[in-house]
């Protein structure tokens, strides 16, 4: 198996399409060919990165929380597959897994 990227800081989470791999790390959500090559960002990631999940037909959405401690906060953000700033479309405490049923996305809270 050879590299696909080589970044300096580790993916936490991938998701991939038959052409795209995305990745997320302790920096940013980047997007990379899935022949392999360079990372390019796509939005800047500002805490803990927790997961990572491909909409339908386009978009990626992110967790992300604010330390290891008690009482952190965490955001579910937004980005389209072709960057941007990323919006923050969720958040609560330490929000860790993303689900998508449909339209519905739903996520889990560490205690």
């Amino acid at each position: 198996m050879g590299m696909l990227a080589k970044k300096a800081s580790s993916p936490v989470v991938t998701v991939a399409s038959d052409t795209t791999v995305w990745l997320l790390d302790t920096t940013a959500v980047s997007a990379v060919l899935a022949s392999g090559g360079t990372p390019s960002p796509l939005a800047p990631v500002t805490g803990q990165p927790q997961d990572l999940i491909r909409q339908p037909g386009g978009g990626l959405i992110w967790s992300e929380r604010s330390g290891p401690a008690p009482g952190e906060t965490g955001a579910v953000k937004s980005v389209s597959e072709g960057g941007g700033q990323g919006s923050v479309i969720g958040s609560g405490g330490s929000i860790e897994r993303l689900f998508l049923d449909g339209a519905d996305l739903f996520w889990t809270e560490g205690g």
